[in-house]
């Protein structure tokens, strides 16, 4: 696998502070390779939910009201899908350029969902392991809850509420977010 190189932090100042320069000096902030590997995913999923001409009338293609899968998600890509239909003749971007915008931010939520996601999980595991009377606690709760069950199910995850408690517990102990650490000492409020 490819790591990142001293190289990527000044290529990540130039992508950011002199976009037009990077863009013609040919530096990305991706690798090629995995740009095109999410492009791909993005395009094949629009690509089987695109509506589909199924039958012709004379010599023009009729097109119906489903998509090849047959269900509407209501996802992202089935809003992006429903703005690359809509008319874009006065828009100021092509259609190329939309699809482009729409799979740069479907990109952008992977890796939003994936470091938030790896970061709880991390950050979960170290308050278990530091303490190992809530880790009995809750590995009681899932036998309890999923017993022998083959396969995890919405229900099951519903009634997994101490799971939950400890997930809102250790957010709330390690992140330190919005924590603002001061000094309320000596503090005098006049003409009040």
């Amino acid at each position: 696998p490819k790591y990142a190189t001293a190289f990527d932090i000044p290529k990540m100042i130039v992508v950011m502070a002199w976009p037009k320069l990077a863009k013609l000096l040919g530096i990305t902030f991706l690798d090629k390779k995995m740009t095109e590997f999410f492009m791909n995913i993005v395009r094949t999923t629009m690509q089987n939910r695109r509506l589909a001409s199924l039958s012709k009338a004379g010599s023009t293609a009729t097109k119906i009201n489903f998509r090849k899968t047959g269900t509407k998600r209501n996802d992202i890509i089935d809003l992006f899908m429903d703005e690359l239909e809509k008319d874009h003749s006065s828009s100021v971007f092509s259609e190329e350029e939309l699809e482009l915008g729409f799979v740069a931010t479907a990109i952008l939520f992977f890796f939003a969902g994936f470091d938030t996601t790896s970061t709880t999980l991390s950050v979960v595991v170290h308050a278990l392991v530091h303490h190992p009377h809530i880790q009995e606690r809750l590995r009681k709760e899932i036998e309890e809850v999923i017993g022998d069950s083959e396969e995890v199910t919405a229900d099951h995850l519903k009634e997994l509420k101490y799971i939950e408690n400890i997930i809102f517990e250790s957010m709330r102990k390690y992140f330190s977010f919005g924590k603002i650490s001061s000094s309320l000492e000596n503090l005098f409020i006049h003409n009040v």
